[in-house]
């Protein structure tokens, strides 16, 4: 399922792209400082990503655990690859800043769900946390914003090596 996921997500940003940077004339890798920006924006969201699956582990229970079994996978995934990003900013001019774009998409994804489970538990009577569905809400909200500034940076190198390619 994930490679299926990894196959759309590629077709859609290279297709979407395609004639993009000819008409912008944006044909350059994305520079430090482009994916510094973008690392340190994915960076808050993690965090407040961390502090909702950490509550919904807490105030859901078992039900709660569970999800944070593949929430701890996320977050693994991504603190190991933002110490990389750190040290060496031009890592995400591969194959590595797609990676990046799944792990937000799927952290987002996550705490929406966490956010819909916990409205629907409140709401039937099963002591749903309104707290919590805020918090995830929040959450999904900023990796959402963060999952898009990464993907238009990723854009970007997928246009220009696409271009380089083209012109010998």
């Amino acid at each position: 399922m994930r490679l299926l996921n990894k196959a759309v997500v590629m077709a859609l940003l290279v297709g979407f792209g395609a004639g993009m940077g000819h008409a912008q004339g944006k044909l350059a890798l994305p520079s430090d400082s482009d994916i510094n920006l973008v690392v340190l924006q994915a960076d808050a969201a993690m965090d407040e990503y961390r502090a909702a699956a950490g509550q919904e582990e807490t105030v859901m229970g078992k039900a709660g655990a569970d999800a944070a079994s593949r929430d701890k996978v996320l977050l693994g995934a991504w603190d190991y690859a933002s110490r990389g990003f750190k040290s060496r900013p031009q890592t995400f001019n591969s194959e590595l800043g797609f990676e990046i774009v799944l792990v937000l998409d799927d952290a987002a994804r996550s705490t929406a769900l966490c956010g819909g489970v916990t409205l629907s538990a409140e709401k039937d009577g099963v002591g749903g946390r309104p707290e919590l569905a805020k918090a995830c809400s929040d959450a999904s909200t900023h990796l959402h914003a963060a999952s898009q500034s990464v993907s238009a940076l990723y854009r970007q190198y997928l246009e220009a090596e696409q271009a380089a390619k083209a012109c010998p």
